[in-house]
């Protein structure tokens, strides 16, 4: 009988019933000081895998973010990770200081990889442009280096100018003591009130142009615009007047690469000495208008790294000025050239003011396919004063068209030779001065959209066609309600999902597109910014339809923008196969910041705490550190609360299963009786309640078969320093709060740890199972393991095994529905207790699993 005693433990020694003093002494012992930060662990824990769950899913949709959105998810989830790594460390000391270093590392990666520092080193306030290449993107924007490239590299006409680099912007910027100030106006922006966004561009916008620029800063301008003047006095062009004029352009770091950034920033024309500074403050001042402030937030690019850089650059007195695309943006595969063109300055056609002359040439031999020619009433020129002015067309002019064969021809072999030395297709503006000569403008990658997979064709011969005129800007199809909009006062009240109709597509119509299902424009061309923008966002898009007064304010319509159709009603199917018959060329897709940053928050490498890769050092995420400092919380609380049966006397659990329980509780005592043994009503535990009440639902039962005395003496001949063999002298315990239990359940040689939170809130709501080791061979604890497996898959629970180990984890549900499960593993613990010792082959356990999950499901039921 000493011999089994030895094994099972000695008789517990009875000790006196603790005093009021030592109660109070309990209650604020370090185990409830360090309870209170173990809660702040789980709850700190469940907010942050909550944020992580939203930004995870955020990357899954096509749908624009706002940067705020992700700045605020971002700061949340660094202010929940400090918290978790402070209380950690106050729950076990000063080993997990390295936690915190590790967090703050992966948080500064991700706030980096957000927003990369941009590094303006020291340069020349200005640079010309005879020294400029590609490589100096970083220095003077896109547009400025692509202009030196075409000029330097190439030797293609370009006019002559000088950059206003981004280091002058950032001194500008930082003699004013603006970036902090505009950060902070940025902040908390809705961009998706427009409201909203002309009161932030206002009061940025204010800022700008009433500070002073520097003088060095101004001084170095007007000395380089001296410079290029002089250049073009010695030259044989003359003396005009129109010869001292030079447009003032935006070349902002990030503009024309990945995203085309087309219209969003200001360009002036017609610009003299004496407006030259300015000028250059308004096209800064322009990097904060409303539609500029939408369209990058709204791809979630930082506006503090953007510097903007300036061009200055010789007016062209342009006789006819164009877009050329050096592959079809709508049907790339047809291998063709589109160029679109007026009579005049450019502004028109990119802002959309005119409808341009289109004409498609082959690729492969520059034969005209098809020529159509507009009719164009204005046109925009230097009268001979050099101001800019707007100019009637004569009748016969405007029908003609505003290219010759020999200019067309020309262009189309310029552009290709662009395209060759960049690879890749390019959106290409042009100017053809008084004198014939051609000038290039600017170049940007141009963004093309590729077919996929053949559509499924419908027969609507039945549906009611309104319009079936125009030319397809952006394929696709779009449902909604039809929205007349006239000028920037009409954009605040687009409702959402509206079929957006205008005469023409000017540029501020970028801060409605969110709202729109599809846009429909009077103005023909696919050239202009606002079109350019809309493909980017891949809003169906039809241009120059006549007829759009037959388009009437409210009437449901479906936009078959693909075939240039828009039908009577909705008609969902049609809408839905049109819709993933295009996609954007992924070369050309704007990044995704999420997608930039999810790899450091999201995938959660450290998945089995068991493993000796365990560690700190090797938490490579957000996800990594919360499963880490999970894990650890739990084992320290259980470590509390371990020694704390030894330093504290403890109430013990009175209950007919010989199943002795330690019960510590964090939030009430038990002065009130003079007894040491609590019964189970008399606990105030949701947890532990419903568990226990599945414990003596099937009471304790005998072994479900007898091992015979081999398999026994296997167990109780185990060798009695065997660390496992010493265990089972240890008693159960359960730590508990009226939501919350941490049990430690030792029966045999099988022990469990079960942790469950039971609250209102389902996302508080969780419970874990730890189910290890066993008093059979190691090919039956297997069997359990296995069976166990299943039957906890089969009520809900995610399970992760290894040997003789099994972790199972439920969490996110209804209060009652996780009440109901403690009540179940509470009936599995008694009906799988010792059954290893029977699982003696594959074909038992399969009778036994069988067995058990007919009796849980019987009480699941409640047949």
């Amino acid at each position: 009988m000493k011999f089994i005693q030895n094994i099972f433990g000695k008789k517990e020694e009875k000790k006196d019933v603790p005093s009021s003093s030592d109660m109070t002494k309990y209650h604020n012992s370090k185990l409830a000081v360090q309870f209170k930060s173990f809660s702040s662990v789980l709850e700190s824990n469940n907010q942050a895998l909550k944020i992580i769950s939203d930004l995870e899913e955020k990357t899954s949709g096509e749908f624009i973010y706002d940067i705020n959105y992700i700045n605020n998810s971002l700061d949340n989830l660094k202010n929940l990770m400090n918290n978790i790594t402070e209380e950690l460390i106050s729950l076990g000391g000063k080993k997990y200081n390295s936690l915190k270093v590790r967090t703050d590392d992966i948080i500064n990666d991700i706030f980096t990889e957000l927003s990369p520092p941009t590094n303006i080193p020291f340069d020349d306030f200005t640079i010309p442009f005879s020294q400029l290449d590609k490589s100096m993107v970083s220095r003077v924007g896109s547009k400025n280096a692509q202009l030196g490239e075409l000029n330097n590299k190439l030797n293609l006409p370009v006019p002559d100018g000088f950059a206003i680099s981004a280091y002058g912007y950032k001194h500008f910027l930082d003699s004013n003591e603006l970036q902090c100030k505009i950060t902070e106006i940025l902040k908390n922006i809705n961009i998706k009130n427009f409201s909203d966004l002309e009161k932030v561009s206002f009061e940025i916008s204010s800022l700008i142009l009433n500070s002073k620029i520097p003088d060095k800063l101004s001084q170095n301008i007007l000395a380089s615009y001296d410079n290029l003047i002089r250049a073009i006095m010695s030259s044989d062009t003359g003396n005009s007047p129109i010869n001292y004029l030079v447009s003032v352009r935006s070349s902002a770091i990030g503009e024309d690469t990945h995203l085309s950034f087309a219209g969003q920033y200001s360009t002036y024309l017609g610009i003299r000495r004496e407006n030259l500074i300015e000028t250059y403050l308004k096209v800064i001042a322009s990097k904060f208008s409303p539609k500029a402030i939408y369209y990058y937030l709204s791809h979630e690019l930082a506006e503090s790294d953007m510097p903007m850089s300036v061009g200055c650059v010789l007016m062209v007195n342009a006789r006819s000025s164009g877009v050329i695309y050096t592959t079809n943006p709508v049907n790339p595969d047809n291998n063709t050239i589109l160029i679109n063109s007026i009579f005049g300055l450019g502004k028109f056609l990119v802002d959309g003011t005119i409808s341009p002359d289109q004409i498609i040439l082959s690729k492969s031999n520059y034969e005209i396919v098809e020529k159509i020619i507009a009719y164009k009433e204005n046109q925009l020129v230097l009268n001979k004063d050099a101001n800019v002015s707007l100019e009637v067309l004569p009748a016969y002019k405007s029908k003609e068209c505003s290219l010759n064969n020999e200019e067309i021809i020309q262009l189309a072999k310029i552009a290709l030779i662009i395209e060759e030395h960049y690879g890749s297709p390019q959106d290409i503006e042009w100017a053809i001065d008084k004198n014939n000569y051609i000038y290039i403008l600017q170049t940007r990658p141009l963004r093309v959209i590729k077919k996929k997979n053949p559509k499924i064709h419908f027969n609507t011969s039945n549906y009611n066609i309104l319009l079936k005129s125009g030319i397809t800007a952006c394929p696709g199809a779009g449902i909604g309600v039809i929205y007349h909009v006239r000028n920037t006062h009409d954009l605040a009240a687009i409702p959402d999902s509206s079929v957006i109709v205008t005469d023409n597509p000017f540029p501020g119509l970028i801060t409605a597109l969110n709202r729109a299902s599809a846009l429909i424009t009077k103005v023909a061309g696919i050239a202009s910014h606002l079109i350019t923008i809309a493909r980017e966002y891949r809003i169906p898009t039809i241009t120059g339809i006549k007829d759009i007064e037959k388009l009437v304010d409210g009437n449901l319509v479906t936009v078959d923008a693909t075939n240039s159709i828009i039908y009577d009603g909705s008609y969902p199917e049609l809408a839905e196969s049109l819709k993933s018959d295009y996609e954007s060329d992924t070369e050309h897709l704007s990044l995704n910041i999420l997608e930039k940053i999810s790899g450091k928050i999201v995938p959660m490498y450290l998945t089995d705490s068991q493993s000796p890769d365990f560690t700190i050092e090797n938490c490579k995420t957000i996800h990594d550190i919360l499963r880490y400092a999970h894990q650890r919380a739990i084992e320290e609380m259980f470590s509390s609360a371990g020694n704390l049966k030894n330093e504290y006397v403890t109430y013990h659990l009175k209950s007919e299963i010989p199943l002795p329980v330690d019960i510590i509780s964090i939030d009430e005592d038990y002065q009130s009786t003079k007894k040491r043994k609590i019964e189970p009503e008399q606990i105030h535990s949701l947890p532990f309640k419903s568990f226990w009440k599945g414990i003596e639902d099937v009471g304790w039962t005998v072994p479900p078969a007898a091992p015979d005395l081999k398999s026994f003496m296997t167990v109780v001949g185990t060798d009695l320093t065997n660390p496992k063999t010493q265990r089972l002298a240890e008693k159960s315990y359960v730590v508990y709060s009226k939501e919350y239990m941490v049990l430690s359940l030792n029966m045999g040689y099988h022990f469990s740890t079960i942790e469950a939170m039971c609250t209102e809130i389902p996302n508080k709501n969780f419970i874990k199972l730890n189910f290890k080791e066993g008093g059979a061979s190691f090919e039956r604890r297997l069997r359990r393991i296995r069976l166990l497996e299943s039957i906890m898959k089969s009520i809900g629970f995610e399970c992760n095994s290894k040997g003789d180990t099994l972790s199972s984890e439920i969490s996110y549900i209804q209060l009652n529905d996780i009440l109901e499960k403690l009540f179940l593993i509470g009936m599995l613990t008694m009906l799988t207790k010792q059954l290893d010792m029977a699982l003696s082959n594959d074909d038992e356990t399969e009778i036994y699993k069988n067995e058990i999950l007919d009796k849980i499901k019987i009480k699941w039921t409640g047949k």
